[in-house]
């Protein structure tokens, strides 16, 4: 039988409550449910484990102000505190991971030892609200952890969970302390995320989609290693071409230079293997924040800049990609375009359509992973193969429109043609991953040698009005019991929906994936079938701005980090069992 305790109990009866039900039945530990109260925190178990092979125990530490005392500027604003978190997250993850305990034993009997294991959700290169640690406004930290509670069979070892909770957890919470930390480099910390947002809010008044600061260190470690290329490989740090570079300036570090890109449209060419891919996903991670000795600190974007490719087999919903593509075989509606198994071009067409109704200002574009026929289609092409014959109008035709109509900018790679030559407000050439302004002679190449191209298409955009979604969406998806789960980042499970994912590339961390999902099973309260899919995300954010990421859930656990809107939306999107309006 679960005891329920009216107030927090102490860190003594705790020790007592362990040595009862020691030996018991597995179930003994729900007795553990509740607050318990040590000299300077406390130690909530927010969920008990059901038995030694379910997902491990949620406990949450929480440690007042007062006994934190953190000064009051590191808690002067929102944005500090999240810098403070992850700092904190960091720091506190690694001693986890060395001061964990396992008593798993070898054997893979039933009965052998098992459990006991104590970790938290560890940061990637990211600086991102999280739910592992969270500060609130007068310095009260609150840190999730995990653990295993230990068994030897399907019983209670009641001896190292008292170990766990009453010795571990208590030298863990050490490292949480202001007295424990080196002042330092906590500010170091807290004032260059401080920095890298006003960087960011600097980009529309200088009208620049995004900067790219000198001295970045661009590359990564590798292609699944986010962190930065190591000294001894003698990465090449970024300098800015003289017609770019522009100053801003920020409130710590004061002046910054850089290589500004303007509002309009971008190219980046190229030869093969100089830099070109890595520029463009520099400037799509420019949309988070990150940690210091990251190498990309100042690079940043648009916040509402979206990477779009193309996806084979991807789930659309009612997308109205008539500006792209149109006259479908068999009368297939492109205003209303549907299909569990899109092609190369119309999921990047829809992927383009879906980002503009959520709000993005920023396209980004890499020719490797596009669909080259909703790109371009050259004059040869053109003459061999009519227009009344081709449903696809290329991107191409209407690129210019999407800034002079929507405000739209677009960053495009491009190192196989110069079709876009003519179009481009910018073009910048990457060699030995520097980079060159070479617009004008990009411009006398495309004056010197016309491409002879026709223009097709309609003169002006289509609408991309909002959608919305019905009540009855994602019904299918759920087949009894409501089951979440994240593969990784980019493979996550919605009831028997599995979405990949990989064409949503600004997923940061597979934390955001987690709260991906139960953000959507959150918005399924609110679909009503007259409010559409931006008002809803926009009430979700609203209600994190205000309530934090718990409100998604009424298990409070410490894997959630916030995503962004766009992220959000792309993911709705391909729900095969999303219903539109």
């Amino acid at each position: 039988m679960e005891v329920v305790r009216d107030s927090a109990g102490t860190s003594a009866q705790l020790r007592s409550e362990l040595r009862r039900i020691d030996n018991k039945g597995y179930g003994a530990y729900k007795d553990l449910k509740g607050a318990w109260q040590f000299p300077n925190f406390s130690l909530v178990c927010e969920h008990v484990q059901s038995d030694p092979y379910a997902p491990p125990s949620q406990f949450s530490i929480i440690i007042p102000g007062k006994e934190a005392k953190y000064p009051k500027e590191l808690l002067s604003t929102k944005l500090r505190r999240t810098a403070l978190a992850d700092y904190l997250t960091r720091l506190f993850s690694k001693h986890v991971a060395e001061k964990g305990i396992n008593i798993n034993s070898n054997s893979s009997s039933w009965s052998g030892n098992k459990g006991g294991a104590l970790n938290m959700s560890a940061p990637d290169q990211y600086v991102l609200e999280r739910t592992s640690i969270f500060i609130g406004e007068d310095g009260k930290i609150t840190a999730r952890v995990t653990i295993e509670l230990p068994a030897r069979g399907r019983s209670v070892i009641g001896e190292f969970a008292e170990t766990i909770l009453l010795d571990t957890v208590p030298k863990l919470v050490t490292f949480l302390y202001y007295s424990s930390q080196n002042s330092g480099l906590i500010e170091k910390h807290v004032l260059c995320v401080e920095d890298q947002d006003a960087l960011r809010d600097e980009l529309k008044a200088h009208q620049l989609v995004a900067f790219i600061g000198n001295g970045s260190l661009l590359p990564r470690l590798s292609g699944s290693d986010n962190r930065p290329m190591r000294k001894e490989d003698q990465p090449v740090l970024f300098q800015s071409p003289p017609e770019l570079q522009v100053e801003l300036r920020v409130p710590n570090k004061g002046i910054i230079k850089g290589m500004g890109i303007p509002c309009g449209i971008t190219l980046i060419v190229g030869g093969g293997f100089n830099g070109k891919t890595t520029l463009l996903e520099a400037i799509q991670s420019g949309v988070y924040n990150k940690v210091v000795g990251d190498g990309r600190e100042y690079v940043v974007t648009d916040p509402t800049a979206v990477k779009i490719r193309a996806e084979d087999g991807r789930s659309v919903t009612k997308v109205d990609i008539s500006t792209f593509i149109n006259n479908l075989p068999n009368g297939k509606s492109s205003t209303t375009f549907t299909t569990e198994d899109a092609s190369g071009s119309t999921s990047q067409a829809a992927s383009l359509v879906e980002a503009i109704q959520i709000g993005s200002e920023l396209i980004l574009l890499d020719e490797d992973t596009s669909a080259t026929n909703i790109l371009m289609r050259d004059r040869r092409m053109q003459m061999l193969v009519g227009k009344k014959e081709e449903p696809i109008t290329p991107i191409i035709n209407s690129i210019d429109l999407l800034f002079t109509e929507k405000g739209v900018s677009t960053i495009m790679v491009m190192g196989g043609s110069g079709e876009y030559f003519e179009v481009a407000d910018t073009v910048i050439k990457m060699h030995e991953y520097l980079p060159a302004c070479v617009t004008e002679e990009a411009k006398r190449i495309a004056e010197e040698f016309p491409s002879h191209r026709t223009r097709e298409g309609e003169p002006k955009l289509g609408m991309f009005a909002p959608r919305v979604p019905l009540p009855s969406s994602f019904r299918k998806s759920f087949q009894g019991k409501e089951k979440l789960s994240v593969k990784h980042k980019q493979l996550l499970y919605f009831g028997t929906s599995e979405l990949q994912l990989a064409g949503v590339e600004q997923i940061a961390e597979e934390d955001q994936s987690r709260c991906i999902l139960q953000a959507i099973m959150f918005l399924r309260n609110y679909i009503d079938g007259n409010t559409d899919l931006l008002q809803l995300i926009n009430m979700l954010d609203s209600e994190w701005d205000s309530q934090g990421l718990d409100i998604i859930s009424d298990r409070k656990g410490g894997n959630f980090a916030r995503p962004r809107k766009f992220e959000l939306a792309m993911t709705i999107n391909r729900i095969s069992s999303l219903e539109i309006k």
